[in-house]
Parts: C-alpha cells; sequence; structure tokens
C-alpha cells in the first residue's frame, strides 16, 4: 500500500503487509536487501483489477444516511 499522511515526508511511503500484520523496522531493512541484490524466490500469483468506486460509493451512502435521525 502506498501511504500519505499529514506527517512529514518521512511517515509516508509504503506500508508492507504479510498476512494480516505489517513489517517494520529490521524487516523493512531486509527487505530492502534483498530487493537491492536480486534475490527472489519463485513462485506462483497473480494480478486482478476491480472497478471500486460505485461499491465504495455505495458504501458511504449507507453509513451515512443510516445515521440521520
Amino acid at each position: 500500500m502506498v501511504t500519505g499522511s499529514h506527517n512529514p515526508p518521512e511517515f509516508n511511503g509504503f506500508k508492507v503487509s504479510v498476512g494480516k500484520s505489517t513489517i517494520f523496522g529490521e524487516e523493512i531493512q531486509n527487505l530492502r536487501r534483498l530487493i537491492e541484490k536480486g534475490e527472489f524466490t519463485v513462485g506462483k500469483g497473480n494480478v486482478s483489477h476491480e472497478e471500486i468506486i460505485r461499491s465504495y460509493q455505495d458504501y458511504i451512502k449507507r453509513i451515512f444516511t443510516s445515521r440521520k435521525g
């Protein structure tokens, strides 16, 4: 995930998840070293593209409509 915030630029960047946890500190540095060396594990994966705008708009409408009162 690419992240950004109202914090200074050094706190913006990429968020890397492994399962439900994010990696940070020395784990990020290990990932950097692996990328720089080009030593990648061979495996299978896939890429999918989803149109999410309509679903997100519907979700926002639902949660705010339910709070009227």
